[in-house]
């Protein structure tokens, strides 16, 4: 049966990304140094380093739409351990429509240290889905920021997918600044282990008649630690807003532990907001009755696990990218992948 996606680079031996389908158009950032691969289509996008060749620079003109996404793979490895400090600035020109995808990789067993901040400017009626998947090993610190800014009648589609690493720390800021804008961020981590994951997520409706939407899952399994802190703050003309945000969260032990805290800070009067937060275990009653169907219990708690993240994975609007991502999070949730714990490639 034939393949929908490729390993990407050739270039670097023993490493192989999964993750990119066939029809996407990859670029390579090592150690925060871009690697330049001509764009296939110069007219609709312009992509270079962002400053001292660090990062990326990416521009999608006006009213190009790009039917096939963009992807770029970042990657540290043995050439340089140091602590890496890089930016991104990625404009979205109006009326324009893009698919981007970001995933992070180490190739080397060294304890990185990462901080990547990303700015992106979604101007009037462009259209943006941007998915980040980070798959580090499990000696790696990794600080990823994305500011993004909304013009009137963009809308923005946000997914973050963290299957492995030491410290993950996210921090989401959006800002809502024209009218009609609509955002959906949302998320998904998986821990276990030692492992810490914290996220932070910022949504400020500034004008009015906007929508967000907010949806953010984890499942924190053996000693790991997680948090999550979300705000949504409708300044005093947003009138008319409409914001929704939810945090659930399952501990598979009893070591496991999970912070969350939700926020509404609302100035204005005429608005539809609703925030809250879950943190459970596993349904005993549903486990019983899957066992008493003859399902063995490894199983009925690898289904609860499924059918918990499935609504956060039917967010990717690309249907083969999110096919293959739950095939990734489903072998995740097997333990497929613990035999990564000490590998420095996790090629997911």
């Amino acid at each position: 049966m034939a393949q929908n996606f490729h390993y990407i680079p050739d270039t670097i031996p023993d490493f192989h990304c999964h993750v990119p389908l066939t029809t996407l158009q990859p670029s390579l950032v090592v150690n925060g140094v871009y690697r330049a691969q001509a764009p296939a289509v110069q007219d609709k996008f312009t992509m270079a380093p962002h400053h001292n060749g660090m990062g990326i620079a990416l521009t999608v003109a006006a009213g190009a739409v790009l039917n096939q996404p963009l992807q770029i793979i970042n990657v540290r490895t043995g050439a340089n351990t140091n602590r890496l400090v890089f930016a991104n600035t990625f404009f979205i020109e109006p009326q324009s429509q893009a698919k981007l995808i970001i995933c992070d990789h180490t190739l080397s067993p060294d304890a990185f240290m990462t901080e990547c901040t990303t700015t992106i400017v979604v101007q009037p009626g462009a259209q943006l889905e941007l998915l980040w998947m980070q798959s580090e090993h499990n000696r790696s610190q990794h600080r990823t920021e994305i500011y993004i800014q909304q013009a009137a009648g963009s809308m923005v589609t946000c997914n973050v997918m963290t299957l492995h690493g030491a410290f993950i720390e996210n921090v989401i800021d959006i800002k809502l600044q024209g009218q009609h804008a609509d955002c959906r961020a949302n998320g998904l981590f998986l821990i276990d282990g030692t492992q810490k994951f914290m996220t932070d997520v910022s949504i400020a409706h500034e004008a009015g008649y906007c929508r967000s939407n907010q949806l953010f899952k984890g499942i924190v399994d053996n000693e790991a630690v997680g948090r999550f802190h979300g705000r949504v703050l409708v300044a005093k003309d947003a009138q008319k807003t409409e914001a929704f945000q939810a945090n659930n969260n399952l501990l598979l032990t009893k070591q496991a532990k999970m912070y969350t805290q939700p926020q509404l800070e609302i100035y204005a009067d005429d608005v539809k907001c609703s925030h809250g937060a879950t943190i459970g275990q596993l349904d005993e009653q549903a486990l019983f009755y899957l066992r008493s169907r003859g399902i063995a219990l490894k199983e009925a708690r690898l289904l609860q696990q499924i059918g918990f993240v499935q609504d956060v994975l039917d967010k990717i609007g690309i249907a083969p990218l999110r096919e293959r991502i739950a095939g990734l999070v489903e072998k995740r949730l097997q333990g497929e992948f613990s035999r990564c714990t000490d590998c420095e490639l996790h090629c997911c």
